[in-house]
């Protein structure tokens, strides 16, 4: 009786253990070439606020993300964070002007060819996503000053390429504050669009 039982449990075990190792086996296939890997970022944000009141500022920042579906080298499901910010002070005679932005998002992409993933060598390649992203703006202009808390959907989409082996790329991405801190003031005639967006135009250097 005892080897009957020893029998069923030893057997129980190894089955258990190999239906485990076939489902980890089946995730890594899926994950083959996932990993970590950031490039920096140089662009320009162009917001469109309420009342016809726009901001422009040059900005740059880091782009980690994670390929957490990468089945091949060329294809790669990824969760990352283009985070960027920008400072820009002028000044003249008169008055000085200072504007401040960052963008904080959290989004998922779907890229194809180059930096498809870590482990993508080739030379041409794209990518298209979208989440949600929080922007702050500061802007300050002799009696005008605008400071801004927005959040909402992003969408962004760009081309990847080599450059003598060197990782490169153009991103281009829209953001749509619907939620934010924006007042109404009734001695302002507005355009019936009641948030502010965020136009971001980024060149890309592998890093990681």
């Amino acid at each position: 009786m005892k080897h009957f039982l020893f029998t069923i449990f030893f057997s129980s075990a190894i089955f258990l253990t190999a239906q485990k190792d076939e489902k980890k086996e089946q995730a890594n296939k899926y994950n083959e070439f996932g990993g970590l890997s950031t490039c920096g970022m140089l662009g320009f944000q162009y917001g469109e606020h309420p009342a016809d009141f726009n901001t422009s500022i040059f900005t740059m920042g880091l782009y980690p993300k994670y390929s957490f579906i990468a089945p091949t080298d060329w294809f790669g499901v990824s969760i990352g964070a283009p985070l960027q910010f920008g400072l820009d002070v002028r000044s003249n005679l008169s008055a000085s002007a200072i504007s401040f932005s960052t963008d904080l998002p959290a989004v998922v992409d779907l890229s194809v060819g180059s930096q498809a993933n870590p482990y993508s060598e080739y030379l041409v390649g794209f990518f298209i996503g979208g989440g949600l992203n929080y922007n702050l703006t500061y802007f300050s202009f002799a009696s005008q000053q605008l400071t801004s808390h927005s959040f909402g959907p992003v969408f962004h989409c760009g081309i990847k390429w080599l450059y003598y082996e060197k990782p490169m790329g153009f991103r281009i991405s829209y953001m749509w504050g619907v939620t934010n801190n924006m007042e109404k003031d009734s001695s302002i005639i507005y355009d019936g669009r009641s948030y502010p967006t965020f136009l971001s135009l980024n060149l890309t250097y592998g890093l990681l």
